[in-house]
């Protein structure tokens, strides 16, 4: 009888655990902000608070004001996590960093929201580029590499836009971690999409979305359907959900990097002749934290969908139209200055909507 044997994980050091904790994002900050203090400031590590304050004052001008609190807050995490004392936590330095913030704050840029009605857009600027790759038939390679890219962007558009997912959560979406559900007789189908580790996710515990198929009418925008698509079309059972496609048609088993996603994005907006260069990845997450609201969600609602943790996260991504008077006046809560049924001015002359009052006191 032939002895079945488990096999055993290869054991990993303390180092190794400890990282895999922290997220790409954080790493990559951390190292960008000890690369800076150290090779453009010519500083060394560890450091003193007198070497911070010279540090701010150097860079007053060059780095905006948050950009400068968040280099001295991982270079306070080096400190802690090498076991020297923190540099940055004086008086000194932090009224320095609020007098830098009076002085030099600006209006912070933020990517515009990707609206419902351009999403649609997009999609159907997507279903163009799918009829257009069947028409490249003297190459299979090349019409299956247009095929599979745009089947693969409608997928990532969709379940970006619909989970708000962050451009951190998109690349690391694994096929393993995607359960699908119902489909039998009558049962609507939907899918349960587990991410293990994102920025507000602290404890790495974590996330999982419910998104269910959307009724017919709504076919053309239903993550659920897309997903299916592209993992029909490239054969995907395990591994990551987004990857890059060569010029071949061959799909790669690494997942997307994360720094090529806002090309990615900007080049699909492209296409359905949007303004590219005014959104990033952020604007799906915006733009259905909008539209949740403009339909009535409740402020909680969308934090449990969007898994913040704080309200204070939310305002950041909610239009500027959102604003209480126009939502007051639009609900009629100031009457109107003229009675509902009077068609003309108090002068007895009608005025077209067109008509202005100019400041001279005539109208144009």
């Amino acid at each position: 009888m032939t002895k079945v044997t488990e096999s055993t994980p290869t054991p990993i050091t303390v180092d190794d655990l400890i990282q895999a904790g922290r997220s790409a994002h954080t790493a990559r900050a951390l190292a960008g902000a000890v690369t800076h203090f150290e090779t453009v400031f010519d500083g060394s590590l560890p450091t003193t608070s007198d070497e911070i304050e010279r540090y701010l004052v150097r860079f007053q001008t060059l780095l905006a004001p948050d950009t400068l609190r968040q280099r001295l807050a991982l270079l306070a995490s080096w400190h802690k996590q090498h076991g020297f004392p923190d540099p940055t936590k004086t008086s000194r330095i932090r009224d320095t960093l609020v007098g830098l913030r009076v002085t030099y704050a600006k209006p912070k840029k933020r990517a515009k929201p990707l609206s419902l009605v351009s999403l649609e857009g997009v999609i159907d600027s997507i279903e163009e580029r799918l009829q257009q790759a069947a028409l490249v038939v003297n190459n299979p390679r090349q019409q299956r590499a247009l095929a599979l890219t745009a089947i693969r962007d409608r997928c990532l558009v969709l379940i970006g836009f619909w989970c708000g997912f962050r451009g951190e959560q998109l690349v690391g979406l694994r096929v393993e971690n995607i359960l699908l559900q119902g489909g039998e007789g009558d049962e609507v189908r939907y899918m349960t999409l587990f991410v293990p580790k994102s920025k507000g996710d602290r404890e790495a515990q974590g996330e999982s979305w419910n998104l269910r198929e959307m009724p017919q009418e709504f076919r053309h925008v239903c993550p659920l359907n897309a997903y299916l698509d592209w993992i029909f079309a490239a054969q995907l059972s395990v591994g990551p959900l987004f990857s890059k496609i060569d010029r071949w048609g061959a799909v790669w088993r690494r997942p997307l990097h994360i720094n090529s996603l806002i090309d990615m994005l900007r080049a699909i907006l492209r296409s359905a002749e949007l303004p590219a260069e005014h959104y990033s990845v952020h604007s799906l997450r915006r733009g259905f934290a909008n539209w949740a609201i403009d339909n009535n969600s409740s402020i909680h609602d969308l934090m449990s969908w969007v898994k913040w943790k704080d309200q204070r996260s939310v305002q950041p991504y909610l239009e500027v139209r959102a604003d209480l008077p126009n939502r007051l006046l639009s609900a009629n809560v100031m009457p109107s200055r003229t009675p509902a049924n009077s068609e003309a001015s108090t002068t007895g002359i009608a005025l077209s909507p067109a008509t202005r009052i100019s400041d001279s006191g005539t109208t144009s």
